[in-house]
């Protein structure tokens, strides 16, 4: 069936409403921000016009209307706009995020941070796939006599780091061998290279030194497993019990499943877009059926991360999506500059 402008005029009205006060929405309260003359009669009329029609729902039987799931729906598809962030606002997340390009993983957990403190729900990143990256390069920085440390760089931006020790001095000119003969072997190549063997081969290939190796053949395996793992930042799981429309008992049954990595993974999957907006039983799991969703994706190279926003329904969808795109193209932009490096 389809919906009048009227109707879909005074839908929008009251979710707008529901949003900025919480309280159920009035017929008279619709009226007075009508841009067109209309009996208060009449509204109500088309109040329980929608109501049938499962838009709006009455949570009590003399109260107002509020949205319901398909009601939120509906005005989302129809009328939704991405808010317009100041120049100052962008100056402020641009700022606080360059502080931290130094280390990209640095970078992403900064920005769960700051979505987080903007909209006080639920932030979520994830670093893109790393098995599919490929390394950049690989470094070693000295930190005592026998002491070192590998730097394994990816194409995806991601930086890991292990400590090793040896058992003889560590010089200059070994440091400088080592990231020859590894640079070598592994430019370029996917991260699944850096097997045992592969790394053994280089040791076995260069007999003078190999015993020398072995230490760094096995920090580098380290680091590359390390980098293949899909890196989770998570911040404000508190902010949920400050929220009325969650009672304590599903808060904690959320925070529950989002404690298990492979559930945060299986609400990215389930996306089949850059972009997507979840309203409560749209999303496929039980502990996110009276909550929104919102999944942006961003890109570092050919790759792709995620910013995961959850919430309650009654959530002001145009400020929050602005939010996540703004903070999602700063890290795009500071992570693509630090490659370009």
């Amino acid at each position: 069936m389809d919906i009048s402008n009227r109707k879909l005029k005074i839908l929008s009205i009251i979710v707008q409403q529901y949003i900025e006060s919480g309280i159920p929405i009035s017929s008279k309260s619709v009226c007075s921000d009508l841009d067109f003359p209309i009996s208060s009669a009449t509204v109500r009329s088309e109040m329980s016009d929608l109501y049938r029609l499962g838009y709006l729902f009455q949570p009590h039987t003399s109260s107002g209307r509020i949205p319901s799931n398909k009601g939120y729906r509906l005005y989302i598809n129809k009328f939704m706009s991405k808010k317009t962030m100041s120049a100052e606002e962008k100056n402020i997340i641009d700022g606080a995020l360059y502080s931290h390009s130094d280390d990209p993983e640095n970078l992403i957990e900064k920005a769960c941070q700051i979505l987080s403190k903007m909209t006080n729900f639920i932030s979520i990143f994830t670093t893109p796939p790393s098995s599919e990256a490929k390394v950049r390069n690989i470094q070693f920085v000295k930190t005592g006599k026998r002491n070192a440390m590998i730097v394994l760089m990816t194409t995806t931006g991601m930086i890991k780091n292990k400590l090793f020790r040896c058992q003889y001095d560590i010089s200059p000119e070994l440091i400088n061998v080592f990231s020859n003969l590894l640079n070598e072997k592994f430019q370029g190549k996917s991260l699944m290279s850096i097997t045992p063997e592969s790394v053994g081969m280089i040791a076995d290939s260069n007999n003078s030194i190999s015993i020398l190796l072995s230490p760094i053949i096995n920090a580098l395996i380290d680091a590359s497993l390390e980098a293949q793992e899909v890196s989770i930042k998570m911040e404000g799981q508190t902010n949920l019990f400050s929220t009325p429309e969650i009672d304590i008992n599903d808060t904690i049954s959320l925070l529950n499943f989002l404690s298990n990595k492979n559930n945060i993974l299986n609400i990215i999957s389930s996306m089949d877009k850059n972009f997507c907006i979840k309203i409560g039983e749209e999303n496929d799991h039980q502990e996110l059926k009276k909550l929104s969703v919102i999944i942006r994706k961003y890109a570092i190279a050919d790759k792709f991360g995620s910013i995961i926003l959850i919430g309650p329904t009654r959530m002001n969808y145009s400020n929050l999506v602005s939010k996540i795109d703004n903070v999602a193209t700063s890290v795009e932009n500071i992570l693509n500059q630090i490659l370009d490096i």
